[in-house]
């Protein structure tokens, strides 16, 4: 199975701990964090701590970033990120979430039903690697050659919303097609 990733980004830590509990919440997860002195190494340790009790702690600089290990076989892992983590130009809180199976379209469903989330992207092995000068003038990053879909809530409001297809498109001809009705549908799969 391939690989894809589900990004968001909000302004607070909030609407993405509501994202993780949506997605992987319901099976179960393991949790590592990475504190600052490990940076370089990239070194996550496990804890035993709950996700709100870690989520504090990545909100005062405690630690760097939280690794979530789903017990859901599709979730390979769900990524937490501060503003401007790792010198990327993004001052929002960021997830990364890797997922291995095909109904993608019902996850980006559920996380465009939480309020705060600023943008939703769909896309093939990476990260797009957005940036706040995309998301700021209006330029969400159509273009990334590995973008399967994209939602873009400048102002967090779901009336100004806009959803499209990304620019990669060598997927199953069904998935294609059951992009392209999400986009036709505001977001509906």
């Amino acid at each position: 199975m391939t690989q894809i990733i589900i990004e968001s980004g909000s302004i607070n830590l909030q609407p993405l701990l509501d994202s993780t509990e949506v997605l992987v919440g319901a099976t179960g997860y393991g949790i590592a964090t990475l504190a600052p002195k490990d940076v370089g190494t990239m070194r996550y340790l496990d804890t035993n701590d709950s996700l709100s009790s870690v989520a504090r702690s990545l909100e005062t600089g405690q630690i760097s970033s939280v690794l979530i290990t789903p017990s859901d076989p599709l979730f390979r892992l769900v990524f937490l990120h501060p503003p401007n983590a790792c010198g990327q130009p993004l001052s929002l809180w960021h997830q990364v979430v890797e997922y291995r199976g095909k109904d993608f379209l019902g996850h980006v469903d559920s996380l465009a039903k939480i309020q705060g989330l600023r943008f939703i992207s769909v896309s093939m092995e990476e990260t797009i690697e957005i940036t706040d000068a995309e998301l700021t003038s209006g330029k969400f990053p159509w273009h990334k050659l590995n973008l399967i879909l994209g939602a873009s809530f400048p102002d967090e409001r779901r009336e100004s919303r806009e959803i499209r297809a990304g620019a990669y498109r060598e997927i199953p001809p069904e998935a294609l097609e059951a992009v392209d009705r999400f986009v036709r549908t505001g977001g509906r799969p």
